[in-house]
């Protein structure tokens, strides 16, 4: 190899490397701006659940429903979002959901507690009629802790949460255990993270 040859390589190599590290830098910047895409803007919005009653029974009957009143969901999420100075909601999702006894008396009683329910599902279904959404899992705690005044459910996030709130979402229960023996009563929290 000519040493002139050698020089015109020499001199081609920097311009490839310039070329790779300009090359590696659009695919990140392309992956930087996928990332920032749908979703990247994401803020949380809460809502009490309203006090539920369980009556109590002495005869132990089996439980059905966790909430025997099923409630609405009343995001708005037209309203969150302008509050934001953000674009449209693409998609939410039930980030938190927690519940807590109410009626406590003080010094509390020994069955003062979530102790008569054993397990809990929580469902979101559309409220309109004749929807074409299905009923569907939000959130559960398979195995309730004995002796608590408060409950944590697992929440499954990657339920889309917008089409039930655009359509007016309610929220429902199914539940296995037994009546307490006094009147129960609880409220709770619902976090909803919102995607734009």
């Amino acid at each position: 190899m000519s040493d002139e040859n050698t020089r015109k390589q020499a001199m081609l190599l920097p311009s490839r490397r310039v070329l790779l590290q300009v090359s590696l830098l659009g695919v990140a910047g392309a992956a930087l701006g996928a990332e920032s895409g749908c979703g990247a803007i994401r803020f949380d919005i809460g809502q009490a659940v309203p006090e539920q009653r369980v009556m109590g029974s002495a005869l132990g009957a089996l439980l059905g429903a966790f909430l025997p009143s099923p409630f609405a969901l009343t995001v708005n999420l037209e309203q969150e979002t302008k509050a934001r100075g953000t674009g449209p909601a693409q998609s939410a999702g039930l980030k938190a959901l927690s519940f807590r006894l109410t009626n406590v008396p003080n010094p509390p009683r020994s069955s003062d507690n979530f102790d008569f329910v054993d397990r809990v599902e929580i469902f979101v279904e559309s409220a309109k009629s004749g929807s074409s959404l299905s009923k569907q899992k939000i959130a559960d705690l398979l195995t309730v802790p004995r002796g608590v005044t408060t409950l944590n459910l697992q929440c499954y996030p990657m339920v889309d949460l917008v089409p039930y709130i655009n359509e007016g979402a309610r929220i429902s229960s199914t539940a296995s255990g037994k009546t307490p023996p006094q009147d129960v009563t609880f409220d709770g929290q619902i976090t909803i993270e919102i995607r734009v």
